[in-house]
């Protein structure tokens, strides 16, 4: 995997398994919802979050991975510096269905985008922190990440292994690798 940051301060990543994936990240190290992830990404599965109370879902979860990324990760069991991810995030409606409860996907609530940071390449930035930028978009907002709180490092540290233990199921399979998640 080999990447750059360009003159225009975009992270930009060639791997040797697929091309070259849409720069997401400006100058100053603001990551932005990639406009052809849903063409040129690869879907890696989507579940459901059950509601705190009553029967059905309160959100419907689709990720989608840059180019080349599940070829890397089976290689090596690593996400490769550069990695995009994308999850989109629905709110859900639930009706009674002769089989039972059902949820469907019903308006977008926004996005999470996570790109993998061997380098550290913007360490000053508030976004990026144990080895990747993770942001949260709103729907109603596209082009305005946002952070998950002010204590960065913790915040991201959870959100992130939580992502990345959703991917490391629909990657590898249900077996954890010695208990425990490898980057």
């Amino acid at each position: 995997m080999i990447g750059a940051v360009t003159a225009y301060g975009q992270i930009n990543t060639r791997s040797q398994y697929g091309g070259t994936t849409a720069a997401v990240v400006d100058d100053k190290g603001n990551p932005r919802v990639p406009s052809d992830y849903r063409t040129s990404y690869q879907v890696l599965g989507s579940w459901a979050v059950v509601k705190d109370d009553g029967p059905g879902s309160k959100e419907l979860h689709v990720v989608y991975a840059s180019p080349g990324t599940i070829a890397a990760y089976h290689k090596d069991g690593h996400f490769p510096d550069g990695t995009v991810l994308v999850k989109e995030v629905f709110k859900t409606t639930a009706n009674d269905m002769t089989t039972g409860t059902v949820s469907s996907a019903g308006a977008l609530a926004g996005w999470f985008v996570m790109v993998k940071d061997n380098a550290g390449r913007f360490p000053g930035n508030r976004l990026w922190g144990d080895g990747w930028s993770w942001s949260w978009f709103d729907a109603t907002n596209p082009r305005r990440p946002h952070p998950p709180t002010t204590r960065r490092t913790s915040v991201l540290s959870r959100a992130g292994a939580t992502v990345r233990l959703d991917l490391h199921a629909r990657l590898s399979g249900p077996e954890l690798i010695s208990g425990a998640w490898r980057r």
